[in-house]
């Protein structure tokens, strides 16, 4: 039986493709998955989501989960389909974590029942998904606009389905991406959304953990994200801890870039204890790290150690806390920093108009955030 026929029967008998189906037949179901997000996103698109090989090699070495759905018949005869992926996000967010992107649809409206089917399959722990016990994401949120070739379409819907119909947790924004429009690109505020199979465990670590926030401000919109996402309050340490004062110093910082579309892709910094101390220290990085010209940089700091001297450097420099990173083995800070002031920063639709998924306090904190983004000497 030839690969058309078969993933035509797959269709037939599922309405859904799972990650071990397309697995079954990479090349064909990548080819798929690049014209979905060609059609979708444009050539200007700042990820890499549709270079075709490293699909191919993602889903066959596991570490991307792709699957696929249609809605009606006519829509698989036409390849008109919804596609999402789960993959492997250790190196920037920790052991576990999986990023679910490469996301789209072309065909009628069943993202919301594409979504959920796959997020009931990543549930369910398949053998095939035990890796990924995290989920984290970035949706789209904003209002419709005009592009070079075409008009760039409204994300507020996906929003709509992570928050209310998939259950994500807000933890903060991220506005990393010089988005394709009619000039050189804008900055979307995407919302930076988490997940997890074992809710509870994340809850354990934090209230086992003293975190280190040298801000009254910062510990305020802290207070708030853990009540809101988790119901609980956090812990402050507020002596110095000796142990992990010199954190800066530990030759643990590493970089993570895209080597496609550079300058408008986000450029990150992150402490990785596994690499046993063979990397660089955080001076040595954070020079380097200001040295490349992404469209944002990034740093994550832990937040169950003492980094409140690096947070009060970064943030007499000019870095914005834009987020939290959430798990059940450490707790994140995200510091962010606009490479290009110049661009236009696009706001959240849910913003300007009524919203029933985000509590003012959160809005006040977007909209805060984004002026200090964009206005640096307000911070």
């Amino acid at each position: 039986m030839d690969s058309k026929c078969l993933l035509k029967i797959q269709l037939k008998m599922n309405k859904f493709i799972t990650p071990e189906q397309v697995r079954s037949n990479p090349n064909e179901y990548s080819d798929i998955l690049s014209k979905i997000l060609l059609t979708c996103y444009g050539e200007d698109y700042p990820g890499v989501s549709i270079e075709q090989q490293s699909n191919i090699q993602g889903i066959v070495n596991h570490y991307q989960q792709t699957c696929f759905w249609a809605i009606t018949e006519e829509d698989w005869e036409g390849k008109e389909l919804g596609t999402s992926s789960m993959i492997k996000a250790k190196e920037e967010f920790g052991e576990g974590f999986a990023e679910m992107g490469k996301s789209g649809s072309i065909g009628s409206n069943g993202s919301k029942n594409g979504y959920r089917e796959f997020i009931n399959l990543w549930e369910s722990n398949p053998e095939y998904l035990t890796q990924f016990d995290s989920l984290v994401t970035t949706v789209r949120n904003c209002p419709e606009r005009l592009g070079k070739e075409h008009v760039v379409k409204s994300g507020t819907g996906i929003r709509v389905i992570f928050l209310k119909y998939l259950h994500f947790q807000q933890w903060g924004i991220a506005p990393w991406y010089l988005m394709p429009d009619e000039s050189d690109g804008s900055y979307e505020v995407l919302d930076l959304l988490f997940k997890y199979r074992e809710e509870e465990e994340v809850k354990k670590f934090i209230q086992e953990n003293e975190l280190y926030i040298a801000s009254e401000g910062g510990k305020e919109i802290l207070d708030q994200f853990m009540k809101f996402n988790l119901n609980i309050s956090p812990k402050y340490a507020e002596s110095e801890n000796e142990n992990n004062a010199d954190l800066g110093l530990k030759k643990n910082w590493k970089i993570l870039s895209s080597s496609h579309k550079t300058d408008k892709n986000p450029v990150k910094m992150v402490c990785d204890p596994s690499q046993g101390g063979e990397g660089d220290s955080f001076p040595d990085k954070f020079q380097e790290l200001t040295s490349i010209e992404g469209a944002m940089h990034s740093i994550y700091l832990p937040l169950d150690e003492d980094t409140r001297a690096l947070q009060q450097f970064l943030e007499e420099k000019g870095w914005i806390l834009t987020g939290f990173v959430p798990s059940k083995i450490c707790f994140k800070g995200m510091w962010s920093k606009l490479n290009r002031t110049d661009r236009p920063m696009i706001r959240p639709a849910y913003l300007d108009a009524p919203d029933e998924l985000s509590p003012d306090w959160y809005k006040q904190f977007v909209s805060s955030t984004i002026n200090k983004l964009s206005n640096p000497q307000l911070s």
